[in-house]
């Protein structure tokens, strides 16, 4: 997915950069980026790509639900390409800002293969590149910065027009008139991507809505875009399936609103388009099956206690579409290891969180080469909830072993 915010005219594409091994001494500071950020190129002085012969790389980790910066300078105007790109199994969003902390450019799937690319446009002056995992998971991420003549590390996954609904451009109308009265019972449209890629609708007051694209053999990107063709929300996975989904929580304001789609498999596939009523409660529960909130510790979301945990404790969960959640008691200081073994190919992962709903350790796969998962927390007194799920768009479902073991502090 790609989103540009006031930039000059520019393409999207995706790539990323390697950092050298010499480092500033001082390390750059990238506003309203909540990274640890390096220079490319390896200091300040060697930081402008426009007096490289060859694109700035930057091999480095993202932390969990955390990002990686790189940051480069331009001494004169360029047509510039960044990029990102996972080591393994991951899925990188990536993201440039300029001096200000004002986001110029985000994509997610534009580099192909679930890498991410884009290519613009920049005046001279000092930007940050910065990359998170669309999953929070932690991930080994490639960044690239170069310019647009230099060799790409992506393929790229390009869009015309980047995609963009204009007031000129051919649409489908949802409905004859403003959808308001219909949202209660829903509005949909079937069509496949490659003959119908873009639909309008309009408003008559300010209204919530929840968007959806549903068949995961075309695995449909959705954008919702303004009446003038400005990006203003945009989804490819809805974290539980290769479908998307938008969820308008803030009313949009009474106008005329164009979706458009883009099919990252299959474009001849049949994909339901429908617009409906925002239930908050529903989309929250979304957010639990997905393991990316906690369940509330006295609300009604499916919960086994595990009690106090002490030594070792196994049990038995069987995962599906939707996360399987449990609660534990912890009575002292020390650390909490929770391995997850599944069975038939099922590849569960751990998602733990603190009695204040925050995500505290997440793992996927602890070894390479196996879908076990291994996550250790150091823990306080105090209650903790962990989820057993599976990736987003996961198709296996099946049993899965899981091992807690509590390890006292040793004063």
């Amino acid at each position: 997915m790609l989103i540009i915010r006031s930039v000059p005219t520019g393409v999207f594409l995706a790539g990323l950069t390697m950092g050298t091994a010499a480092m500033a001494q001082q390390a750059p500071v990238c506003p309203e980026v909540d990274a640890a950020a390096q220079w490319a190129g390896g200091s300040e002085a060697t930081s402008d790509i426009i007096a490289a012969g060859s694109p700035f790389d930057t091999m480095t980790l993202v932390p969990i639900d955390g990002k990686a910066a790189s940051v480069f300078r331009l001494s004169q105007q360029a047509e510039i390409r960044v990029e990102a790109r996972a080591q393994g199994d991951g899925d990188p969003l990536l993201q440039l800002t300029d001096v200000t902390g004002r986001v110029l450019v985000e994509d997610d799937d534009g580099g192909g293969d679930r890498a991410a690319r884009a290519e613009l446009t920049l005046e001279p002056g000092q930007y940050c590149l910065s990359a998170g995992s669309f999953d929070g998971a932690l991930m080994m991420v490639q960044m690239r910065v170069g310019l647009q003549a230099h060799e790409p590390l992506t393929t790229g996954n390009i869009v015309e027009d980047g995609g963009t609904c204009r007031p000129t451009t051919q649409a489908v109308d949802l409905a004859d008139g403003p959808v308001d009265a219909d949202l209660e019972d829903g509005v949909e449209r079937t069509a496949a991507i490659g003959e119908t890629g873009f639909y309008r609708f309009s408003l008559d007051r300010p209204r919530t809505m929840t968007i959806t694209a549903t068949n995961e053999e075309a695995d449909p990107v959705l954008r919702l875009y303004s009446y003038e063709g400005d990006l203003l929300e945009e989804n490819d996975d809805d974290s539980v399936s290769l479908n998307s989904r938008i969820d308008v929580s803030q009313p949009l304001e009474p106008g005329s609103y164009c979706l458009g789609l883009e099919a990252l498999s299959d474009a001849s596939a049949p994909v339901t388009v429908a617009l409906s009523a925002y239930d908050p409660v529903a989309a929250e529960r979304i957010r639990y099956d997905a393991a990316e909130a906690a369940p509330r510790l006295d609300g009604d979301h499916p919960m086994t206690s595990l009690g106090l945990v002490t030594g070792r404790q196994r049990i038995d969960a069987r995962v599906g579409d939707t996360a399987v959640w449990y609660s534990m008691q912890v009575d002292a200081p020390g650390l909490v290891v929770i391995e997850a073994v599944g069975a038939d190919e099922v590849d569960p992962v751990v998602s733990v969180f603190d009695d204040l709903g925050r995500i505290v350790a997440k793992n996927d796969d602890g070894a390479p080469g196996r879908f076990d998962s291994f996550a250790a927390v150091r823990v306080l007194p105090g209650t903790y909830t962990f989820a057993i799920h599976q990736p987003s768009g996961a198709e296996s479902q099946g049993p899965v072993r899981v091992v807690i073991e509590r390890y006292a502090l040793v004063e």
